[in-house]
């Protein structure tokens, strides 16, 4: 099969991944925006803020790549494993993303770019806008893999093991981070988010 069918594959199960209410802007925004409202509240300071910003999306993008690494090794071995095998592994994902020494590892490497800006408020938007990217871009590909691995549609996801792994990962991932930017993009009033 050639790229432009798996673009349109990759496109028609994100088109119906995000047909679900969940994914409605508003409803999306309204829910990222109320656990903001929430961190910000539990944070003592200024900069326990920008640190819980910080740590969280180095959470998520320890568990988006953790996943991609599944998506890659599935369609490496040509593989359609069960749901609850995905669930055991997202289990575990979660335990060892979730230990303090890897999310702090992530968040070093992360740290200049989700905490971009000189004064803590461009600190703080640029802090919630990386926080919600890497949400959209996780919840997005686990409701991708979901669908993905739900038996009733092994028969429409045979197609994504025609392609090397890398080339659907890269596919699947480019499609997550474009829908979040789009959903990113349409905010009002993203600059003064906080």
């Amino acid at each position: 099969m050639s790229m432009e069918q798996l673009t349109k594959q990759t496109a028609g199960v994100i088109n119906a991944v995000t047909k679900q209410p969940k994914w409605d802007k508003d409803t999306l925004y309204a829910g990222i925006q109320k656990i903001l409202i929430e961190k910000r509240e539990k944070a003592e300071s200024d900069e326990a803020y920008l640190e819980m910003l910080l740590n969280n999306a180095a959470f998520y993008i320890g568990h988006t790549n953790g996943m991609n690494n599944f998506l890659f090794q599935s369609i490496d071995k040509e593989t359609f494993y069960s749901p609850d095998s995905f669930k055991v592994y997202l289990s575990n994902l979660r335990t060892m993303i979730s230990d303090p020494a890897e999310i702090q590892k992530i968040a070093e490497r992360q740290r200049a770019f989700v905490l971009k800006g000189e004064t803590v408020e461009e600190k703080a938007r640029h802090g919630e806008l990386a926080y919600m990217t890497t949400k959209i871009v996780n919840d997005l590909l686990l409701d991708f893999l979901t669908t993905f691995y739900h038996p009733n549609n092994k028969e429409h996801m045979q197609p994504f093991m025609e392609y090397s792994a890398k080339v659907v990962v890269e596919t699947v991932f480019k499609f997550c981070n474009t829908y979040a930017s789009l959903q990113i993009d349409a905010i009002p009033g993203k600059k003064d988010l906080h």
